[in-house]
């Protein structure tokens, strides 16, 4: 499978200032917009046919979605509710209902155990049809049609046909009868069996029928001519299995056998003969052992391959390089599908794949929906995300992405592999971290490789993994800056930590703490990010919890106060200040509590960024640019793609697009 290239995560977390980035982080590590395709299929679940297997599946003309059920009778999705049609009068004959399809008219065919249904949507009426033993030639050839999802077909006459445990029925639409067709042990030129799995017509007009134990057979429409195809133990391009339970055609016109017993089964119409594509136990790269009960094209022309009773999951075959795709249902995940027992597949007109298990479950995947790759703990998988609160991110001057995880140690990602490894605290080894949340990233000119933890800051060993100098105790540092006229110095902002400034030569330290009686002194006890200033580096801009936004003078040692005031319209939004950033054309923007500002440096003045642009967020919680200068802010309604120079919302992005939350 393709993977998330490491330029998605360099772009991003360079734009970020190569620094830790913390609600916006987990939405950073999700985000690989899809310029190309998601590397694996994002299921959601849509709803529950009631504990019952569905093997049928067919959209209609209005894009609704109708499902077989064993016992629960035919199902209708619209998209939000569900409608059950139960056998009764005026309504379909059985619940047990085994297939589904819709003709060229927009006429709805229902096979059951007990007779075929006719639905006409505009007159919401049933018509049924059965076996009359007086007119056995002009009747449906049985009432039962088999548990398989294909045995109804309109072929490009327009003419319908019904493959039945007991025969094949054509229908004559002007007189409303039959005409079938059935085995008849002393005339080669008829059906090799009765009891149907599966009708299909292919490019050159004949029809294909597949049978329960005696092969398949090929109808000549033009010439009525029956063509039986049978296993010969002796000839091994014969067809390697009796038991057809699906065909299907590729693009290529190449024409493609579901066994029960023996796999995927490939017919040359130029030579006639079979090719066998089956699991092998010395063949790492065959098919998984399983016995195949259906067959659908997808929109990408591979083959999807149902298991008739295995757990194996879902499985995409691609017939023009013969290799396959295997999905798994993955415990943890929420965006796997709901288990392997696969029962039935289909994918609509727009793309989207919609499932059945055999407990009824419906999960559904929409290509267009899932736009970010979205990683999650998964316990069952040592090599997934350690927790699913990674707060900071770091891409250090390697390219290697580091996390660090609420309570749950350090991650270091690895985009070829596609997984993470872990480095969790051990308290009785003092050459790992000092605590299991790592707060916050830092590398000195020297190449030293800083982490700072909640109890704490380290010079961590990235190849041997392990911690060779401890430089604090009682630390809670989340953003650390080098500083621009000595190498050796540092400031940095944390939790509880007011502002601090280290020279990591001398170990001479120093906090400037917060004092209420002063209104000189740093005007608040929690920050978590802040810049230097690009028009003057002695100028740094702190964003603090409580106290507004703080410029640092550090020529002159002092602070001053950007604080918000009910009477004034021209300050800041809020005091509680999450995060600031100077864009490329040297906008100065504020995310705080009560918004977006965007604030002149010059003046003094903030602006708020209103509902008239569409901007609907209460917090903006981190912000971001992108190479192209479009600004990306988590806040409490989404990801938000902002175009600064127009000054509008460009795109919201929720969970419906494959964000873990829409905070």
């Amino acid at each position: 499978m393709n993977r998330p290239p490491h330029s998605c995560f360099s772009a991003w977390l360079r734009s970020a200032r190569a620094a830790s980035i913390y609600r916006i982080g987990a939405l950073l590590l999700s985000l690989c917009v899809s310029a190309t395709a998601a590397d694996k299929l994002k299921f959601e679940h849509a709803f529950d046919i009631g504990g019952e297997p569905s093997f049928a599946i067919t959209q209609d003309d209005d894009g609704f979605l109708w499902f077989s059920s064993f016992f629960k009778g035919l199902v209708r999705y619209d998209g939000t509710s569900v409608k059950q049609f139960s056998e009764g009068p005026g309504s379909i004959s059985s619940d047990f209902v085994t297939q589904i399809y819709q003709d060229r008219r927009g006429i709805i065919w229902i096979g059951t155990n007990s007779g075929l249904n006719r639905y006409d949507k505009q007159a919401n009426s049933f018509t049924s049809f059965f076996k009359d033993a007086a007119h056995p030639q002009t009747s449906l050839a049985s009432n039962t049609f088999n548990l398989s999802s294909r045995t109804i077909i309109e072929d490009r006459d327009s003419v319908l046909w019904f493959g039945t445990q007991n025969g094949l029925s054509r229908f004559d639409r002007s007189t409303q009868t039959f005409a079938n067709f059935w085995h008849n042990p002393d005339d080669t030129n008829s059906l090799t069996s009765n009891d149907i799995y599966t009708v299909f017509e292919d490019r050159h007009g004949d029809i294909w029928i597949g049978t329960k134990h005696h092969g398949a057979t090929r109808y000549n429409k033009r010439s009525g001519k029956f063509t039986r195809f049978r296993h010969d133990p002796a000839d091994p391009t014969s067809i390697p299995d009796d038991e057809i339970q699906a065909i299907l055609e590729d693009e290529q016109g190449g024409l493609w056998l579901a066994s029960r017993d023996n796999g995927l089964i490939h017919f040359d119409h130029d030579t006639q003969r079979f090719a066998h594509y089956r699991h092998s136990p010395e063949d790492t790269g065959s098919l998984p052992q399983m016995s195949i009960c259906d067959l659908t094209l997808s929109k990408d022309g591979r083959l999807i391959l149902i298991p008739s009773i295995e757990a194996v999951g879902l499985i995409f075959f691609d017939p023009r390089d013969h290799t396959y795709e295997h999905f798994r249902s993955r415990p943890g995940d929420p965006f796997s599908f709901s288990s392997d027992t696969i029962q039935g597949a289909f994918e609509d007109r727009s793309g989207t794949l919609w499932i059945t298990d055999n407990t009824g479950k419906v999960d559904k995947a929409d290509p267009k929906a899932h736009r970010f790759n979205l990683y999650v703990h998964n316990p069952f998988d040592s090599t997934s995300l350690a927790s699913n609160a990674p707060l900071p991110i770091y891409e250090d001057r390697q390219g290697t992405v580091w996390l660090g995880n609420f309570g749950a140690g350090l991650d270091r990602y690895n985009p070829e592999t596609d997984d993470f490894t872990h480095f969790i605290p051990d308290p009785s080894d003092s050459t790992t971290l000092p605590h299991g949340y790592p707060a916050g990233f830092y590398e000195d000119h020297l190449g030293n490789f800083i982490v700072s933890t909640a109890e704490g800051m380290v010079i961590f060993d990235r190849d041997t993994g392990k911690v060779t100098k401890r430089l604090t105790d009682d630390t809670w540092l989340y953003t650390i800056i080098q500083d621009t006229d000595d190498l050796d110095v540092v400031w940095a902002v944390g939790w509880e930590q007011s502002f601090h400034r280290f020279n990591m030569e001398t170990g001479e330290h120093k906090i400037y703490l917060h004092d209420p009686e002063d209104p000189t002194s740093f005007a608040a006890v929690t920050s978590i990010r802040f810049e230097l200033d690009t028009d003057d580096p002695n100028l740094m801009w702190i964003a603090t919890w409580g106290g507004g936004l703080e410029l640092f003078d550090k020529r002159a040692d002092t602070f001053t106060h950007h604080q918000y005031d009910p009477d004034d319209s021209t300050t800041i939004a809020s005091n509680t200040v999450f995060d600031l950033l100077e864009d490329s054309r040297g906008i100065f923007w504020v995310c705080t509590d009560r918004g977006l500002d965007r604030f002149d440096k010059d003046t003094g003045v903030f602006t708020h960024i209103s509902h008239d642009q569409g901007f609907t967020a209460k917090i903006v919680h981190n912000i971001v640019e992108d190479q192209s200068g479009r600004l990306w802010l988590g806040t409490d309604v989404g990801l938000v793609q902002y175009d600064a120079v127009e000054g509008r919302v460009l795109k919201v992005y929720t969970k419906g697009d494959g964000l873990h939350s829409h905070d």
